[in-house]
């Protein structure tokens, strides 16, 4: 093992520990993915477990790059261009398509619920 596996793993235990302390208590989990690398498909999946562990509710605010890593949590809010990115392909808020986006990502992603956020007033929730 190298020196910089020795100090990842020192900092994911260092983060695990601190979440459960920060979970004691908490009505809820919220993951917010600004793609500063933070999260990785491991960190995504221990965070997600920590929280079913705990019986609470787990949203997501979720970027581009781990749209696909969130599987199962109960609420996911991807904004337009992050859902057209995910699912390479336009959405036109206009018609059924925003609709049919936060579906499919909801049934790829096994989710509860999927809030579309188009950038105008309101959103789409799907579930």
């Amino acid at each position: 093992m190298n020196k910089e596996t020795l100090s990842i793993r020192s900092i994911d235990l260092h983060l695990e520990h601190g979440l459960d302390l920060a979970l004691e208590g908490c009505d809820a989990l919220v993951l917010q993915d600004y793609e500063k690398g933070f999260f990785n498909p491991e960190r995504i999946a221990r965070f997600i477990q920590k929280g079913r562990e705990r019986g609470i509710p787990i949203c997501v605010d979720p970027k581009h790059l781990h749209f696909w890593e969130f599987k199962g949590v109960d609420l996911f809010k991807p904004n337009l261009k992050e859902l057209e990115q995910a699912l390479q392909r336009k959405i036109r808020t206009e018609t059924s398509e925003l609709e049919e986006a936060c579906a499919e990502a909801r049934e790829r992603l096994v989710l509860s619920f999927v809030a579309g956020d188009h950038g105008g007033p309101g959103s789409l929730l799907d579930g």
